[in-house]
């Protein structure tokens, strides 16, 4: 029990106590509206620092820097919650080195980065004075931009020769009731990336790279992002004509993979506008699984009874959408299989052959179960979006390609029944085209102006076609009866089976199926088609400190 003597005695201790805690607390508050003030300038600094850095468009500093204040001005006012007073901020215009230090500029000099100082003071609440608060950011624009690895150049074109997009959708029964013509006013309209992320319910246009739909609801989305981007009326009813021909084809799934792809990171895509023919037809090609377009050749070709090529796209030609560095790209597998006989029979003039006497007539035809045969392969082009450069009168991309190389080998098994005055003999041969490269493949650098967007540029080669044919060459004469050819005979035989019914074979089938294919594939004999799609961004904003 305590004494009357200590009641009242805990009264000094809790008032000087209380000194204690009331000074604590307004210390706190004070440092904590300087802290505050300090969150708030880094994210001033930062918004700034974005705005700005989209003024870093190839100009030099001299150019941008009579209103580079102004510009920071005014994004200081669009973001006015701030804590403190008078808040200002200061630009300063410089270029980022590999370890990231930023240094300031010369007039001449033209800028990658921005720097920017964001500043304050804050009032104390519980003593005289103000403390200040200052945070800086550093900006860069980073540059991207689409482009298409393979070209559509035979897209929808009304050409005999060069329709294998047409004859595609043809082949699945697609469109009946819209022609060629009107197909062909789907290329050159383009659908942003973005509004179709958002028509997919996708996050964001990175996620086109990944997601899976069904066919049906591509062409939905697609139909409803030109729609409302004023497309015209008959690309919209082209779109819907299509999407009501599909049948069981429209609920197949096409990952979007196989037609684009987008680079990751934020901002990544939303500058993509993807070409419309290639949406359509890229998507039908990938439903349909093993991609065959069949292309009759008929009886048009020299020599041959019949010849049909069946064409697969593996991958039509992707576009590619991100930033630079990181976007790379694959595309244009194909292949081409084809077999036939040689038309029984088939006369060779004996004006051709020299050397053999008492030539009463050469027929030709092919070897029991030895078919003649087409066939084309692709290896896969690989491509990466090097660099993009801008300045107030051009824009320009390189594209680093590797690959791409288009091997082809027509192979005809040939009987030549030799007839003289004593007798007939059979010869026996193969003769054979194929591609020869040639070129050296390199990278793609688009300057526009003068070259064009939606423009195929190669990168090396020259447009795939079969070399003239050559005659494995034999061993040995032969004989039947009483009729002999010597080694020299043969060959002589052989060269003028070659000539007058191979060649002209193999140049049909160039007209026919490897030059459209090649085309259509974007492929060359040594290399690949690269096609810059509309206006690359070079501002789009990104923080580096």
């Amino acid at each position: 029990m305590r004494s009357r003597d200590e009641r009242g005695a805990v009264v000094p201790i809790v008032a000087v106590m209380l000194t204690v805690l009331v000074a604590m607390t307004a210390f706190t508050v004070d440092i904590g509206l300087q802290r505050v003030a300090r969150t708030d300038m880094q994210s001033v600094a930062d918004v700034v620092a974005l705005d700005l850095s989209r003024e870093l468009d190839g100009r030099a500093a001299s150019a941008i820097s009579p209103t580079l204040q102004a510009a920071a001005d005014r994004a200081l006012a669009r973001n006015p919650d701030a804590m403190g007073d008078d808040v200002a901020v200061t630009p300063e215009l410089g270029t980022l080195d590999a370890d990231g230090v930023f240094s300031t500029v010369s007039d001449t000099t033209v800028p990658d980065a921005v720097r920017v100082t964001a500043a304050t003071s804050v009032a104390f609440h519980f003593t005289s004075g103000s403390g200040g608060a200052s945070r800086t950011a550093v900006a860069v624009a980073r540059a991207q931009g689409c482009y298409k690895l393979g070209s559509w150049g035979a897209r929808l074109s009304t050409s005999a020769n060069a329709n294998l997009l047409y004859r595609a959708l043809a082949a699945h029964g697609i469109g009946a009731s819209v022609g060629a013509a009107t197909y062909q006013g789907l290329v050159g309209a383009h659908v942003d990336a973005a509004d179709l992320a958002t028509a997919l319910g996708l996050a964001s246009p990175e996620a086109l790279g990944t997601a899976s739909v069904t066919l049906s609801a591509l062409l939905t989305a697609t139909a409803q992002v030109i729609g409302t981007n004023g497309a015209s009326s008959g690309q919209i009813a082209a779109l819907n004509t299509i999407k009501a021909d599909l049948g069981t084809l429209g609920s197949k799934p096409v990952g979007l993979a196989n037609l684009f792809s987008v680079a990751s990171g934020a901002g990544s895509g939303l500058s993509a506008a993807l070409d419309l023919a290639d949406l359509v037809v890229g998507g039908i090609l990938v439903a349909d699984g093993n991609s065959a377009v069949t292309v009759d050749l008929g009886s048009g070709l020299p020599g041959v009874g019949s010849f049909t090529s069946s064409v697969g796209l593996i991958q039509a030609a992707r576009t590619a959408c991100g930033f630079v560095g990181s976007t790379p790209n694959s595309s244009n597998q194909a292949s081409v299989s084809s077999s036939t006989t040689l038309t029984s029979n088939q006369t060779v003039a004996s004006s051709l052959i020299s050397g053999i006497t008492n030539l009463l007539g050469v027929s030709v035809s092919s070897p029991t179960g030895s078919p003649t045969t087409l066939t084309v392969t692709t290896a896969s082009a690989t491509s990466t979006l090097d660099a993009i450069s801008c300045n107030a009168s051009s824009k320009s991309a390189t594209v680093d390609t590797t690959g791409g190389l288009l091997s082809a080998q027509l192979v005809v098994p040939v009987r030549v029944k030799v007839t003289v005055v004593l007798g007939s003999v059979d010869v026996d041969g193969t003769i054979r085209a194929t591609l020869t490269p040639s070129g050296t493949p390199g990278n793609v650098t688009i300057t526009v102006p003068s070259q064009a967007y939606d423009t195929a540029y190669s990168n090396g080669g020259s447009r795939a076609q079969l070399s003239p044919v050559t005659v494995d060459t034999p061993t040995a004469g032969v004989s039947a009866g009483l009729v002999t050819l010597t080694l020299a005979q043969v060959k002589t035989v052989l060269n003028a089976v070659a000539s007058s019914i191979v060649q002209p074979l193999a140049t049909a089938l160039n007209a026919n199926v490897i030059g459209p294919l090649s085309d259509l594939a974007g492929l060359r004999t040594s290399g690949a088609d690269v096609l810059l799609l509309d206006h690359p961004s070079c501002t789009t904003p990104a923080l580096r400190g």
